[in-house]
């Protein structure tokens, strides 16, 4: 007799779990070249070994991540049996290894789906906190705008390529012992509250150990050396200071941090500079040499009154 639905258990992860899009799969060589799966597979069909790592793959990509629909065609289609159907009859049971069938009526491998569920918490805390910066960005550009400013800047939106690689920067480090959800359910394992983006960042340090960079400090102001190097090339320090926190400030991911934030105000000042000299003056022009001649030898005795 069949299992009724109500006495299968819960799917293993959310309805929502959706990691497409990633374009790596975790793969823990020793726990499954040790498995009963692999042992199996390598003894009586090594094929059936091969449409299992395929079905783990294709349950990746589903949605519920972790999860393959409970039907023989679609199954023989994603293992790659196509219309074999005698030869996934044979691989049928060594292929969906470790897969139990949920009350949703499809099928979840736990393992695949504890890892599933780690990946998928990550990958939701960064989409919050790049939401979050890009909310700060808009913000910042509207203010510029309204103050007439437009800083040396592009105002084009992320692409996806830029998406997906703010995301690898961000993520990369994280370990497993986060916020996970387990049977659905959302649970606090840890203080994250360094990976929130409303936490007030720390001034940036001067040590080139982190290879990441730091990002500018909210109260961030340039130092005397700094106003020194923007007086130099004729430009008003306080103005440039504010356009330049509030530009760094607003950066949204990895690209808003530096290493070198001194060499940064210099290639911000420098771009500056060009961009608009006349602009940013501090200080007045000398009059032209002709002129600076004639003033010099005013009131002189002239040649002619000298006799010579």
């Amino acid at each position: 007799m069949a299992e009724s639905f109500c006495t299968m258990q819960e799917p293993l992860t959310p309805e929502d779990c959706d990691l497409r899009g990633y374009d790596f799969m975790p793969l823990y060589g020793n726990r499954y070249f040790k498995s009963s799966s692999y042992m199996h597979a390598a003894s009586e069909n090594p094929r059936a070994g091969m449409a299992a790592m395929k079905l783990w793959w294709e349950a990746w990509y589903q949605v519920p991540c972790g999860s393959l629909p409970d039907d023989d065609i679609e199954l023989a289609m994603l293992a790659d049996f196509g219309t074999d159907k005698r030869g996934w009859a044979k691989a049928k049971e060594i292929a969906l290894r470790g897969f139990v069938k949920c009350s949703d009526g499809r099928l979840y491998h736990k393992e695949l789906c504890e890892i599933a569920l780690d990946k998928f918490d990550l990958r939701l805390k960064s989409d919050e906190k790049r939401e979050a910066d890009r909310e700060r960005l808009k913000a910042w550009r509207a203010k510029q705008k309204e103050r007439g400013n437009q800083p040396n800047i592009e105002t084009r939106s992320e692409t996806v390529s830029e998406t997906h690689d703010e995301t690898t920067n961000e993520t990369q480090g994280e370990t497993n012992d986060e916020t996970r959800f387990v049977a659905g359910k959302r649970v606090e394992s840890r203080d994250i509250s360094s990976l929130r983006s409303d936490t007030p960042c720390s001034p940036p340090s001067t040590s080139k150990s982190d290879s990441r960079g730091s990002r500018l400090a909210d109260g961030w102001k340039p130092t005397d050396a700094m106003r020194a190097f923007a007086l130099d090339l004729r430009l008003n320090p306080t103005d440039i200071g504010e356009q330049f926190r509030d530009y760094w400030i607003s950066v949204p991911g990895a690209k808003g941090r530096k290493s070198d934030w001194e060499a940064t105000w210099r290639n911000w000042c420098r771009k500056e500079a060009e961009r608009a000299p006349r602009k940013t003056i501090v200080h007045s022009q000398q009059p032209p040499r002709e002129e600076r001649v004639r003033e010099a030898f005013a009131g002189a005795p002239r040649l002619e009154d000298l006799g010579l």
